[in-house]
């Protein structure tokens, strides 16, 4: 959230981004009521195509990558895709469970790429204006944080999770699998680095004479 304020910040300047959150927050609300209207009791699908959407955070998408697994684990025989922005792709594709990326390149565009490729669910990592908007316009089974910080789905049946708003944000992404029935989930972060970059850093660690280190994130949770 702070990282997609500072990008409102630099492009619109301080009012107008008070504007444009409260415009969202608005927009959130009518999104909410139509669909707490529209959705009707439905049976769960097993997926054959998975999109996850994630367009903000590189360290969110890393802390969300226990919960791929997990969906991975649901339905083995599925294809995973993920939306997202180009500066994160480098770091999607170091993740052997995610078989497509799809680069973000406009809420119109990327929704007309989208529905060519006929999704059966569609996941929304973050509670976010702009993924739940293109998860409605996909018309197909979607769960996540859609539009607050409880896992709904779009009718059909969830099992119990716990409020996600305080927890850490693993255990924030893993409510997504908990939801569809995981159990006992790993909380292993999934990035395989190639071995071209892995030598590349014992190079680098290696002429700056640093043989352990520890690396602390303060500004997570």
């Amino acid at each position: 959230m702070a990282e997609e304020l500072s990008e409102l910040s630099k492009r619109h300047g301080k009012l107008k981004v008070r504007l444009i959150l409260l415009s969202k927050a608005l927009l959130e609300k009518m999104i909410f009521l139509i669909e707490k209207i529209s959705c009707r009791k439905k049976e769960f699908v097993a997926p054959k195509k998975i999109l996850f959407i994630h367009l903000w955070g590189l360290g969110d998408y890393l802390m969300s990558t226990p919960a791929i697994q997990e969906i991975k684990k649901l339905f083995p025989d599925a294809k995973i895709s993920v939306l997202t922005r180009h500066f994160f792709k480098e770091a999607v594709e170091c993740n052997p469970d995610v078989n497509e990326i799809i680069e973000y390149n406009g809420f119109a565009k990327s929704i007309n790429k989208l529905k060519e490729k006929k999704f059966d669910l569609v996941i929304c990592l973050r509670k976010s204006t702009e993924s739940y908007g293109i998860a409605l316009n996909l018309n197909c089974q979607r769960i996540g944080y859609l539009y607050d910080f409880k896992v709904r789905s779009n009718g059909f049946p969830l099992k119990k999770t716990k409020a996600a708003e305080k927890l850490p944000w693993v255990d924030f992404y893993l409510q997504i699998p908990i939801a569809l029935g995981a159990k006992n989930c790993e909380k292993n972060y999934v990035m395989k680095i190639p071995q071209k970059i892995q030598k590349k850093i014992s190079i680098l660690l290696k002429s700056k004479k640093i043989s352990d280190f520890i690396v602390f994130n303060i500004g997570t949770r």
